[in-house]
């Protein structure tokens, strides 16, 4: 067996401080990066950084893959994606939408489905996305991308409504919830934790991390933990991975 130490560093763009730290650590497979998808983003958008994120990074193993809930207030009067579009785009700049800060995945992902669908929405940040929901129930927002957790548990309750999941196929979680991409074809934004190493971390380690760790996940009560907060366990290998962060990329 292997102890693993953990170091948490805490920033505010993203956890990019910790990346920077890995990104400078010896490829040896002893310094490592658990991080989410908005770091990746983060790293992408800033205008100046001392390297290149695709290439500093080996994607080592994917732990989770979550869709997002896009959510309207009850009092917005649409039912399903078609009748958003139809309705934003009657109405330019009337639909006012929440995210969890500037540059985060939720505002990312709005500002894909407007340029897809081709309307015109206003993004209002938020430094998480919790003042955000309270703020659609209280009909001051009008729409967001939330987790499936947060949004379910108010939907539940009939305090806003559900449209569609940002995955490209249907959730297994939300079997009954049409995808985005039904409606807007290829549309796809899904959140992630993952596990990186530094660029040139040996291929041998980087198999073996991959294999025990999608073992662990492949174990039923951990699904099942992960299940309870809205994601799932993609089983990815290293190079099927780095597909996904690329892509998110560009």
């Amino acid at each position: 067996s292997q102890r693993f130490g953990v170091e948490n560093h805490a920033s505010g763009i993203g956890g990019i401080l910790g990346m920077d730290l890995v990104v400078r650590s010896a490829p040896d497979g002893y310094s490592l990066l658990v991080t989410a998808n908005s770091t990746v983003i983060h790293a992408a958008l800033l205008a100046k950084t001392n390297y290149d994120v695709r290439k500093a990074l080996t994607p080592v193993a994917q732990f989770t893959s979550q869709p997002y809930v896009l959510a309207a207030s009850a009092a917005l009067p649409v039912n399903s994606v078609q009748d958003l579009i139809a309705y934003a785009k009657s109405r330019p700049g009337d639909v006012h939408y929440a995210s969890s800060g500037t540059g985060s995945a939720a505002h990312i992902g709005m500002e894909q489905l407007k340029y897809t669908a081709g309307t015109n929405m206003v993004h209002v940040p938020y430094k998480s996305i919790g003042p955000g929901i309270a703020d659609m129930m209280g009909e001051r927002i009008q729409l967001l991308f939330g987790s499936v957790p947060a949004i379910m548990y108010h939907a539940s309750k009939g305090k806003i409504r559900v449209l569609a999941v940002s995955s490209l196929q249907r959730s297994a979680l939300l079997p009954d919830l049409p995808a985005l991409a039904e409606t807007l074809p290829g549309f796809e934004m899904t959140g992630w934790y993952g596990l990186l190493a530094p660029a040139g971390t040996p291929a041998a380690v980087i198999n073996v991390l991959n294999r025990d760790i999608n073992q662990v996940l492949a174990l039923a009560e951990v699904r099942q933990k992960l299940a309870a907060d809205g994601a799932e366990a993609p089983q990815a290998t290293p190079e099927q991975f780095r597909a996904t962060i690329m892509s998110e990329i560009d």
